[in-house]
C-alpha cells in the first residue's frame, strides 16, 4: 500500500513540472522575440576571445 502512495506522489510531481514548463513554453511563445535582430544588434565576437573573457582558458 505504502508503495502505490509513492508511486502516486512521483506521478503528481512529474505532471506538475511538465504543466509548469508547458506554461513556460507558452508565456515564450507568447513573447515572439525575433532573435535575428537580436543578433544583427550585437558584435560579432570569436568563441575563443569568449571563452577567454570568461575565464575559461588558464593562463
Amino acid at each position: 500500500m505504502l508503495i502505490g502512495a509513492e508511486f502516486l506522489a512521483m506521478i503528481l510531481v512529474v505532471v506538475y513540472v511538465g504543466a509548469v514548463a508547458v506554461l513556460f513554453l507558452f508565456v515564450v511563445m507568447m513573447l515572439d522575440i525575433n532573435f535575428a535582430e537580436l543578433r544583427a544588434g550585437l558584435p560579432a565576437v570569436s568563441a575563443d576571445r569568449r571563452a577567454d573573457r570568461h575565464g575559461c582558458w588558464p593562463n
